[in-house]
């Protein structure tokens, strides 16, 4: 298990550029909600007042008086909070980690959510682009979409009216810091379709994507450039990044409803591509890409969110049945002065040395922490106690909820 708040604050190991974006999007909520949440529950009084009356009544939320009923608000609130909560700071931290991939892995100069004034100084529109990459004698011009569905005319034009400034500009020949670039491409990026998987091209709505490439290609838009283009560069290729080859094609528009890569080669080699998903990754970052793919959800990410959130529910039913959640009480029994000495040098050994202490201990032999005779799930949620433990020992004993985080649900 990979706990970045024990990582850095108990056992004082350095994170990883991308840990620490991470953790830093996280923060928030860890210290602000989760942890005074399970160190003391009597906070889940103030969700009381975090449910207008019209919610009550959809709900049919009453006080019986009994634990199920006082269940229902603090799981409604805490269940909303972190939908309103998670969504924006997910498509923030989305844009920022693949920065941090693209700058670490692939050694790319980035410019994240930059005008292109940077490369073009003399352009009157003020243009933010998502990314520019830059790298030895190639630069990058992308646009993301986190979903498939890129809205209406409004949200298109978004994605293109960069491109149709950068292709005007190679078409005039008026590149000004760009002339040393013997690559310019550009590329729109679409991470998910519209159930919120991977985007591929099984997976793909084909109305979405056939719609972005009908505006691509109107004359007004990107196809009549496309046509200049070709008129001026002696070579033109359609170019399938899943095979890795040079594919025929009879148009722009086939190429790219083929999934390929639309290539001008000339005395500079020009591109434009929609890529989906891992497409993009396996462009910039290449070979290494399912090496560094699987590094990073295997040995990079932490854990700290999913787990202490996932107690939840649970440690809030067992404090309305008994008065007491275990993640407190195993804390101030055990995980508060238990000594982290230099022998212990990862989580997974923290753990264990806390639940073989636990297990030990004949105030602990009788333990029912969950409903289940099964007696490797009744370890294995200990372990996960322990963890909200140790979160709660490397951020400190928090006993109020940060109710500036929660009034902006």
């Amino acid at each position: 298990m990979i706990l970045l708040t024990v990582r850095e604050k108990l056992l004082h190991k350095r994170l990883s550029e991308i840990q620490r974006l991470q953790l830093n999007s996280q923060l928030s909520i860890i210290t602000g909600l989760l942890v005074p949440l399970l160190y003391n529950p009597r906070n889940l009084d103030l969700f009381k007042v975090r449910v207008n009356d019209s919610e009550k009544f959809y709900f049919g939320i009453k006080d019986y008086g009994d634990f199920i009923s006082k269940l229902a608000l603090p799981l409604y609130v805490s269940t909303r909070f972190f939908i309103a909560s998670s969504g924006p700071r997910a498509g923030r931290i989305l844009e920022d980690l693949i920065s941090s991939i693209l700058k670490e892995k692939g050694k790319y100069t980035i410019y994240q959510r930059s005008g292109l004034s940077i490369f073009f100084p003399n352009i009157r529109e003020r243009k933010q682009i998502d990314y520019i990459l830059d790298k030895d004698d190639k630069i990058y011009f992308i646009e993301q979409r986190t979903s498939e569905h890129t809205g209406g005319r409004t949200a298109q034009e978004s994605l293109l009216d960069k491109f149709r400034i950068i292709y005007d500009k190679i078409l005039t020949n008026n590149l000004e810091k760009l002339n040393n670039k013997k690559e310019i491409h550009m590329r729109i990026f679409i991470l998910f379709n519209e159930k919120q998987e991977v985007i591929s091209r099984n997976n793909k709505s084909k109305g979405r994507l056939t719609s972005l490439i009908n505006y691509i290609m109107e004359e007004d838009n990107l196809g009549r450039r496309f046509k200049e283009l070709s008129n001026t560069f002696p070579l033109t290729e359609c170019f399938d990044l899943s095979y890795n080859k040079t594919i025929s094609f009879s148009d722009f528009r086939s190429c790219l409803e083929k999934g390929g890569i639309i290539y001008w080669k000339g005395n500079k080699v020009v591109s434009f591509g929609i890529l989906l998903g891992d497409e993009f990754f396996k462009e910039l970052l290449g070979t290494n890409y399912e090496n560094i793919k699987n590094e990073l959800l295997n040995s990079e990410l932490g854990d700290d969110l999913w787990v202490i959130y996932s107690l939840l529910p649970y440690e809030i039913r067992n404090y309305y049945l008994n008065g007491f959640t275990w993640t407190r009480k195993l804390y101030d029994d055990v995980i508060r002065d238990f000594k982290i000495d230099g022998s212990i040098v990862s989580e997974d050994e923290l753990i264990k040395s806390l639940r073989d202490k636990i297990l030990n201990e004949e105030k602990f032999k009788t333990l029912n922490l969950i409903e289940s005779t099964d007696l490797k799930q009744q370890i294995r949620y200990l372990e996960y106690l322990i963890t909200a433990g140790l979160i709660i020992r490397a951020m400190g004993p928090i006993e109020i909820i940060d109710e500036k985080l929660l009034s902006k649900v």
